[in-house]
Formats: C-alpha cells, sequence, structure tokens
C-alpha cells in the first residue's frame, strides 16, 4: 500500500502502484523495488526526469532476483539534444564579453564572467537567451524572467569563469541546489576551453552529465556573437575597493578577490602602509591591492573549509599572471614554480605554509 510521505510532493510505492500512474500527481517518488532497492524518481516539464537508486535494504527484499528498474537521468527537453553549435556559440559569446574589457583597464584583457540559458519551447524549440546582466572579474548578476515567454522551460545556465578553471564554486553549489536544470561551466577561455555539466534536481541533489549526454554531434557553421547580445551586458565599475568583512572560502573565489565597494570604503593610510610592506612596492596599484585583500581573506579562511575547490582558487588568484601585471617577472616565476607543489596540497596546514612562501615571494 502507497505511504504517503508528503501530501503534496512524496510518496512511498511498490513497482505496480508506481507503473498505475495513479501517483504522477507527486515530485518526488520512491519505490520499494522486489530486491530491496529504494529508487528516487522526480519528474520535470518537457519530459525530463530523474530514476536512480539511492539504497538497497536486504531485509526489505520481496524477490532477491528480481532485478531494479535501470538508472535513467533524462535532463532534455523530450529527450532531444541541444543543438551542438549552441556550444560553440556560448564559448564565442563568453569570448567577446572577456574581450569587453575596457582599453586602459586594470584588470587588463579577458576578465570578465557572463551567463547565458538555453530555453525550450514546445512551440519553438529550443533557442539560447541572453538575459541583461552586469559582469565583474568574479560575479555576474541578471534578471531572467522579464525575458520568458509563456511555454519557457530552462533546460540549462551556463556562465563563464573567464580565465579561471572549470569548477563548482561554493556559490554555484548553493545556486544550482534550487534550480531544477543543467548547469554549465566553462574555464580557461584564454587557453583551450573547459568544461563541466550536470542536471539539478532542486532539492541540492546534482548528477555529472558528459558532453555527449547534453550535445548532438553535428557540422557546426562559423558563427559571429550578434551584437544585440553584447548590448545586453554591462561592466561593473572598475575602481578596485576593499572586500566588506572577511572572506568566505565558501562564497568562492569572487568573495576573495575583486569585490567591489563605493568609495566611502577605499584603502585607508594604514592599510595602503601594511600592503606597502607586505608588497614591497613604493607604487600601489589594483591590481596588487587586490592580491593582498585575496591573500588576507584566504589566510582567515583556511582553517575553516578546505578542498579541491579552494584548492583550484588558490592556483588561480596567485599562479595566473593575468591577476597580477604589474608584479616583477622574477616574482611571477616564483610563483609559476610552484604550481606542481600547490597542485600537490591536500591539507590546510600545507596550504598555509604555501601561503606564506607566496607572501615571501611577493
Amino acid at each position: 500500500m502507497a505511504t504517503i510521505i508528503n501530501p503534496i510532493t512524496t510518496v512511498l510505492l511498490s513497482p505496480e502502484e508506481f507503473d498505475s500512474g495513479d501517483y504522477d500527481r507527486f515530485m518526488f517518488k520512491y519505490i520499494l523495488e522486489k530486491d530491496g532497492t529504494i529508487t528516487y524518481v522526480t519528474t520535470f516539464t518537457g519530459d525530463r526526469f530523474i530514476c536512480v537508486p539511492e539504497a538497497k535494504i536486504k531485509g526489505l527484499a520481496t524477490d532477491a532476483k528480481s532485478p531494479a528498474r535501470p538508472s535513467i537521468i533524462q535532463p532534455l527537453a523530450r529527450g532531444q539534444k541541444i543543438p551542438e553549435e549552441f556550444f560553440y556559440q556560448i564559448e564565442q559569446f563568453f569570448l567577446d564579453v572577456m574581450a569587453m574589457s575596457p582599453k586602459g583597464s586594470k584588470m587588463g584583457h579577458g576578465s570578465y564572467e557572463a551567463q547565458i540559458f538555453v530555453i525550450w519551447n514546445p512551440a519553438t524549440g529550443y533557442r539560447l537567451l541572453v538575459p541583461k546582466q552586469t559582469v565583474s572579474a568574479a560575479s555576474v548578476t541578471y534578471d531572467l524572467q522579464e525575458d520568458l515567454s509563456d511555454g519557457d522551460i530552462v533546460i540549462m545556465d551556463v556562465h563563464s569563469h573567464n580565465t579561471m578553471g572549470a569548477f563548482w564554486s561554493g556559490t554555484d553549489d548553493r545556486d544550482d541546489g534550487k534550480n531544477p536544470w543543467i548547469s554549465g561551466v566553462f574555464g580557461e577561455l584564454n587557453r583551450e576551453t573547459k568544461y563541466l555539466f550536470r542536471f539539478n534536481d532542486g532539492t541540492g541533489n546534482h548528477f555529472d552529465l558528459d558532453y555527449d549526454d547534453v550535445f548532438e554531434t553535428e557540422e557546426v557553421p562559423a558563427f559571429q556573437t550578434p551584437k544585440a547580445w553584447l548590448d545586453r551586458v554591462s561592466i561593473q565599475s572598475t575602481s578596485y575597493m576593499r572586500p566588506r568583512g572577511k572572506g568566505s572560502a565558501a562564497g568562492g573565489w569572487g568573495s576573495w578577490y575583486g569585490n567591489w565597494m563605493d568609495d566611502s570604503d577605499d584603502l585607508d593610510e594604514k592599510e595602503m602602509t601594511e600592503m606597502s610592506q607586505l608588497l614591497g612596492s613604493d607604487t600601489l596599484v589594483s591590481e596588487e591591492a587586490d592580491l593582498f585583500y585575496a591573500l588576507k581573506g584566504i589566510c582567515s579562511d583556511l582553517q575553516k573549509e578546505h578542498g579541491e575547490t579552494l584548492l583550484q582558487e588558490l592556483e588561480y588568484t596567485f599562479l595566473n599572471p593575468d591577476y597580477c601585471p604589474n608584479l616583477p617577472q622574477e616574482d611571477l616565476g616564483t610563483l609559476e614554480a610552484m604550481q606542481e607543489e600547490v597542485d600537490a596540497v591536500r591539507d590546510a596546514t600545507i596550504v598555509c605554509s604555501v601561503i606564506k612562501e607566496v607572501k615571501d615571494a611577493l
């Protein structure tokens, strides 16, 4: 007999009850398979669904030889893959936004992140949507709702990490946790583009996807980003100010580096002196200011949280010459020589020792 866990959303069913369709109104369904497997099934608009085993409890088996239903993740509208040309159009859009860095900007060329969506509508199929957005080197703000039409379904959101790596930051995990669609991230756009994709169920679960799970394989025509797309992108103020409060590993790279403040929170004389002593520089420039505060933020947070994401953010903040172009070349060489050591770090205590070496190098 069906067990209703939540009268609106969740039910536990036998295989026969699930197959009857009588409980399709529940968004989250758990099936007690005959072999004792608990299968999680949830459905979304556009014929998208997830069917995956959650656990296996032998004591609940009624027929151990009866196989559970196969694991299937179907994140695409009506099972139709996204045209492959969309991948290259997204990549080109991100590259063109990076190139929007104002001439003479102290962040230099190739600093900005961007956001784009893949939308599906039963009447028109797939399309790309660029929302109005304000971009910086570490974040994107946008309003999607004003651009959606009746029948539109968000199938995928994709954001860029400019020259940083393709990885899921703490901010990504929090945002994606409530979005029931595919998420993508592009990184290292100034080299050979890296990318990651995953399907989110809207309750905090993420399911990794391969490129071939998402995109068709087809011949791709040449593409030039429409001016109308770039017209929807605004660049945030290029005046760098001190981050408010401490950095946060959970908040991702952007909460350490490139925070934007109003003029009233600019550097004071004591901070300028402290920065000058640390950097050994008589001329204080915004890149070094950001590097200094990023360093202070990371040092204060390393004992709280650490992991792969933290290590990648550490690497791309301090070992990437794009973010500290005014440091002497010999110092950049010292930082780059530490690449293997940073890659090998797996303990917060060792990370702190690496940070000390970075400070000594500066």
